[in-house]
């Protein structure tokens, strides 16, 4: 039970970080396009991982998530504090915050699921055969 509320918070996660960086795109692009072709990158990438972890979670598909998360936050963290090439330091932004605190916790719900010894898809199977 709790494996499958974890799976269905991580895929929630994911599609919540996925959709917003969807919405974001646009600004993005007029900021530099390289920008805004990592962010769709980003989008797709995280609405698959909320499919994927859906439809057939596995410790590699927690993995892959808890990965593309961290590796979210921390441009996030790094395009704030550090700076971009050809862009430089952005301001912080409230909605930003939300997403990046969003993806790390989406980073910590993965760490149970890759844990798990046995494919998650094949222990729901047992559990529903008993």
């Amino acid at each position: 039970m709790a494996q499958r509320t974890n799976q269905m918070l991580a895929a929630s996660l994911a599609a919540f970080a996925g959709i917003v960086h969807a919405i974001k795109v646009p600004d993005h692009f007029s900021i530099a396009t390289w920008l805004g072709v990592l962010f769709v990158m980003d989008a797709i990438g995280l609405v698959l991982m909320a499919v994927w972890l859906l439809v057939r979670p596995s410790r590699l598909a927690a993995g892959a998530a808890g990965l593309l998360a961290i590796g979210t936050a921390g441009g996030y963290v790094i395009s704030r504090t550090v700076g971009l090439p050809s862009v430089g330091r952005l301001p912080w932004d409230t909605i930003g915050i939300v997403v990046t605190v969003g993806e790390l916790a989406l980073a910590l719900v993965c760490l149970p699921m890759l844990a798990t010894r046995r494919s998650m898809a094949a222990s729901e199977d047992v559990r529903r055969a008993a």
